[in-house]
């Protein structure tokens, strides 16, 4: 079983390629798999049970009836699951983020780099040398 929000994903980093181009055979080969059953632009909205023994509600999210005919929620029964829920990008207060226009995150170095592809000069063209500073803000004295 595959829940996703969306209907697909944007780009991938490092290289900025088009995701559809990668995944869109892989998600080809996932929806005619006779094991595995896909929930597009649905989302979990309960898990009860214990290992060995699942039980997920599957909900259609806000796009429901958008996208063909209204769905409801399906229950579904399994053994174990593999959550990856994303995450979201911190903007940090550290190293000058938003004081100085050089201190970037790295979603913002992405979107520059995909702005300014094919161009002649963009903003890193006379860029000697670049630091990147993983994890800003992600330790501390429980978490070393």
């Amino acid at each position: 079983m595959l829940v996703t929000e969306m209907a697909g994903l944007s780009e991938t980093f490092p290289t900025l390629d088009c995701s559809q181009c990668i995944l869109t055979p892989r998600m080809v080969d996932v929806g005619q798999h006779p094991k595995i059953k896909l929930h597009t632009y649905s989302e979990v909205e309960a898990v009860e049970g214990f290992v060995g023994n699942f039980e997920t509600t599957i909900a259609p999210n806000s796009s429901n009836g958008k996208h063909g005919p209204a769905r409801e929620p399906v229950k579904v029964k399994h053994g174990a699951a593999v959550l990856a829920v994303g995450g979201g990008e911190s903007r940090p207060s550290e190293y000058l983020y938003g004081e100085d226009s050089r201190v970037l995150t790295q979603e913002e170095l992405e979107d520059i780099i995909k702005e300014n592809e094919g161009k002649e000069k963009s903003p890193f063209s006379d860029m000697k040398s670049v630091v990147m500073i993983q994890c800003v803000g992600s330790r501390d004295e429980e978490h070393p």
